[in-house]
């Protein structure tokens, strides 16, 4: 693999606790299954990244995912995530790749104060270059010039950098999105300091967040089929069919 790939990048949850490599013992010998593990990687010069508990309970820390590599890592940070029983792990790396540039894009205003503003504007042009001019080719170059300077006046057109963004869910309001980072620090607080007080609040607070969600969820479905009423084609959408899905399988 070292021949053809020089670049190794091995991540993932491989169940061998790298904190404690003397509790875990092979049954044909007397040597430690994490110590094991850790020299496959380090013969091929690879190396672990994480260095700190990736599961956390009350009573127990363990390092059992990691990230292996032989590339140069910026950064390797422990995200607390409470969505499951392990937490995530960002790393940025720096390959030799070309920066990719994201293209340009125009848009335009393009509303009803917009067209309305263009239409009077058209109407108050100058035609007579248009009008008086016996060449036909050169009249309608006149007027498509005319016609491009009275557009962009009253719908200018602006400039900006298209990037592929993960659109947000249509039912996840802002409101949510701070309650989500309020749930994320009392989260954090209840790993920190996993007192009884701690865990109630966060229990509590999860569980009336999740309740808030599925409601702005049903609503937002709801509407869909409201204006999809009496029109099969939008009642067989794409929306409706995937919160039936959603909902039973």
């Amino acid at each position: 693999m070292l021949s053809r790939y020089k670049k190794l990048l091995f991540m993932g949850d491989f169940n061998i606790d790298l904190l404690a490599p003397s509790k875990l013992k092979q049954a044909q010998n007397n040597s430690s299954l994490a110590n094991e593990f850790i020299s496959s990687f380090l013969s091929t010069e690879m190396l672990p990244a994480c260095r700190i508990p990736t599961r956390v309970t009350d009573t127990t820390a363990s390092l059992i995912d990691n990230l292996f590599t032989n590339l140069d890592l910026k950064t390797c940070d422990v995200i607390i995530y409470d969505d499951s029983d392990h937490f995530l792990i960002l790393s940025e790396v720096t390959l030799d790749k070309p920066k990719v540039e994201h293209p340009e894009r125009k848009t335009r205003k393009l509303d009803a104060e917009s067209i309305e503003s263009l239409r009077n504007q058209l109407n108050n042009i100058n035609r007579s270059p248009c009008l008086d001019n016996q060449d036909v080719d050169q009249a309608t170059n006149n007027f498509i010039k005319e016609f491009e300077k009275a557009f962009d006046r009253a719908c200018p057109a602006k400039t900006s950098k298209s990037r592929r963004q993960e659109p947000r869910k249509p039912w996840i309001s802002k409101g949510i999105v701070r309650s989500i980072k309020i749930k994320n620090q009392l989260y954090k607080i209840r790993i920190e300091n996993p007192s009884e007080d701690n865990k109630e609040k966060f229990r509590l607070y999860k569980n009336n967040l999740t309740k808030v969600i599925r409601a702005a969820k049903a609503s937002h479905y709801t509407k869909l089929f409201a204006e999809a009423s009496g029109s099969p084609k939008k009642s067989w959408g794409d929306y409706p069919w995937n919160y039936w899905k959603e909902k039973n399988v």
